[in-house]
């Protein structure tokens, strides 16, 4: 089934993945010039669980929905993105 991108005025998606992306980056210690790409993996970022935990909190306020309680981002920052992107259209 595909997703609906157009959640919150953003019809390709594009807002969603910046913003996710920022969030992302902040638990980082990224300095400002560097950049995370949507094939960096969570853990080679430096996102452990708890940061992890945090970032699906934070998330979640900021588009006013819930990851399921057993859900866990594994794998590249994109799939993270695919993942909000996905529960975003369900809500």
């Amino acid at each position: 089934m595909p997703i609906d991108n157009t959640v919150r005025g953003d019809p390709d998606g594009e807002a969603i993945r910046e913003r996710v992306f920022e969030i992302v980056k902040g638990f980082t210690g990224l300095g400002e010039t560097e950049r995370i790409t949507g094939t960096s993996k969570l853990d080679e970022l430096g996102i452990d669980s708890l940061d992890a935990q945090e970032i699906i909190m934070e998330v979640e306020d900021e588009y006013d929905f819930s990851f399921p309680d057993d859900y866990r981002p594994d794998g590249t920052v994109d799939s993270f993105v695919e993942d909000v992107r996905k529960y975003i259209s369900e809500k």
